[in-house]
């Protein structure tokens, strides 16, 4: 007799973010800077509700990075005040 077996993770809820808003960095501060940190929660259980962040609009990946597991954001590069002003659109999915 053969028995099959699968096991299905139940993925119900999406992430939330806790919060949103604005940060603020020092023009000429060094690459790698910690800018700001996101955060979301996610109801399902298990691996389901593991939470990963991604920057989503384009055109901004070179002045900044997210990274995926913490949300922690930074600065790819030299921030140049001549673009003072930055909108990220950031994207929480969970696994």
């Amino acid at each position: 007799m053969n028995i099959n077996k699968r096991v299905y993770v139940e993925n119900k809820y999406r992430p939330v973010f806790y919060q949103c808003g604005s940060a603020r960095i020092k023009e000429a501060e060094p690459p790698g800077t910690v800018v700001s940190q996101v955060s979301a929660y996610d109801n399902d259980t298990d691996s389901a509700g593991e939470i990963f962040f991604t920057i989503l609009r384009a055109g901004y990946e070179k002045e900044f990075e997210v990274d995926p597991a913490t949300g922690v954001i930074r600065s790819s590069k030299v921030i140049d005040y001549l673009f003072f002003s930055f909108c990220l659109v950031l994207f929480s999915f969970d696994a």
